[in-house]
């Protein structure tokens, strides 16, 4: 695997050893606050022992900017900078299309045209040099907006792919379409999905586990703030089980996981009882299918009691109001709700529903369905399974599912959920104060 680690200019010539030891390369940041120092590029390129990638200029450059100074700067800074790149012996330089922030799809796709042109001396420079430019993401709304360039200038330039731009900065959050582009280099991070906040792996929403496997060949950078080991032992781990064929990691969407585990290819899941009924479904018989009650330590403690809820809001109609109630009503029936829960697998919430005929006869074909329930009758009641009641619950529960990944990996528990509850408790503060100022 080709990893490297995204330092600048004086932060490389410095971690170098450190480099070594971890077994990564180095992206260098061509930073523009040290871009004239030649005494510093001499003593970086001696001490070298690999080929680095480059990470161009890119701050306020925009060689298609209104102003004709400013487009003369950012061509001589790039140009400057690529040879700079060379000087290092870089193999491949990264470069932004300079596009402002917030532009429309119809005006990123007319830019790009131009962008076509007002590359060509980069390109032909980058030709003599022997380097790849690869053209990266930024706040381009979608991918149709670098599309052609990619193809106009294909033998020079590639794509790369940053994850973390595009759930930010874009209007395409998802990294399949961008990936569609087929990148040659990738820049890793993590987020928290507001702003660019360059987290180690796992550690924000960008589920790098679900889409990054297939690339696992491709040099892969990490762009992260702090200490960067976490995300190398992310990626050394997974990409060894992937080798291995132990892991097959689907992310957290349980349609993706529950189809590996009814195909026969994992032995275990853990699921909402929920999926219970959608689960046996897809076995179709194949196969037995047992439940269990979830694993504890040394002490049960129970579940958290979860699932969607329906609410009756203030402020509407007389006659709407009391149609939701009547809806409200009917789905608290025992018999619906006995209805819905051998449908489902979710656990009824009217008293008597259990007792009911149908519901018992459904629990002696398929005894699947009582575990759930008995679990949660036998569980002792506390403030741990008592339920979520809180604003910035969505945010949170990432804060939670990113601890639980970080421990799997290896991180201490203790430490991994720390975080999250430091994470857990600023949104916390978020929400209480945009609610006082309603």
């Amino acid at each position: 695997m080709d990893l490297r680690l995204s330092l600048n200019v004086a932060e490389a010539l410095g971690r170098l050893p450190h480099l070594e030891e971890l077994g990564v390369g180095l992206e260098v940041y061509l930073d523009p606050a040290h871009l004239e120092e030649d005494d510093l590029f001499s003593q970086l390129a001696r001490a070298l022992r690999h080929s680095p990638s480059a990470h161009l200029p890119f701050w306020n450059l925009d060689l298609l900017s209104p102003d004709p100074e400013v487009r003369t700067l950012s061509l001589r800074r790039l140009l400057f900078a690529l040879d700079r790149a060379a000087e290092l012996g870089a193999d491949r330089a990264v470069f932004h299309s300079g596009i402002p922030h917030g532009r429309t799809p119809e005006e990123a796709e007319e830019r790009a045209g131009r962008l076509v042109e007002a590359l060509r001396p980069l390109v032909r420079r980058a030709r003599t040099l022997g380097v790849r430019l690869l053209l990266e993401n930024s706040h381009e709304p979608g991918p149709q907006a670098l599309r052609p360039v990619l193809e106009a200038h294909g033998e020079v330039v590639g794509f790369c792919f940053d994850a973390a731009h595009a759930r930010v900065f874009s209007a395409t959050p998802e990294p399949e379409p961008w990936l569609a582009l087929g990148p040659e280099h990738l820049h890793l991070n993590d987020t928290d999905g507001l702003y660019d906040r360059h987290w180690n792996l796992g550690t924000g929403q960008l589920e790098h586990a679900r889409w990054l496997p297939p690339y696992l060949d491709r040099p892969l950078v990490l762009e992260v703030r702090g200490n960067p080991l976490p995300s190398v032992a992310f990626l050394d781990m997974y990409a060894r089980l992937v080798r291995e064929g132990v892991a097959a990691n689907t992310g957290r969407t349980w349609a993706d996981s529950q189809s590996l585990f009814a195909q026969g290819q994992a032995a275990m899941a853990a699921y909402s009882t929920a999926s219970l009924t959608g689960v046996l479904r897809q076995i179709g018989g194949r196969f037995p299918l047992r439940t269990a009650y979830y694993p504890f330590h040394k002490e049960r403690n129970g579940v958290a009691v979860g699932g969607a809820a329906l609410y009756i809001l203030k402020g509407f109609p007389e006659a709407e109001t009391e149609a939701s109630w009547r809806f409200v009503e009917y789905l608290l029936r025992p018999e619906v709700q006995g209805r819905w829960h051998l449908n489902t697998g979710y656990v009824p919430v009217a008293k008597g529903a259990v007792e009911l005929p149908f519901v018992r006869q459904g629990h002696v074909r398929q005894p699947n369905y009582t575990t759930a329930i008995q679990q949660f009758l036998t569980s002792k009641a506390n403030t741990a399974n008592a339920g979520c009641l809180m604003g910035a619950f969505p945010e949170i529960r990432q804060y939670v599912q990113a601890a639980w990944e970080e421990a799997l990996r290896g991180k201490p528990a203790r430490e991994a959920l720390r975080e999250a509850k430091a994470k857990a408790d600023a949104a916390l503060e978020r929400y209480n104060r945009s609610v006082a100022e309603r």
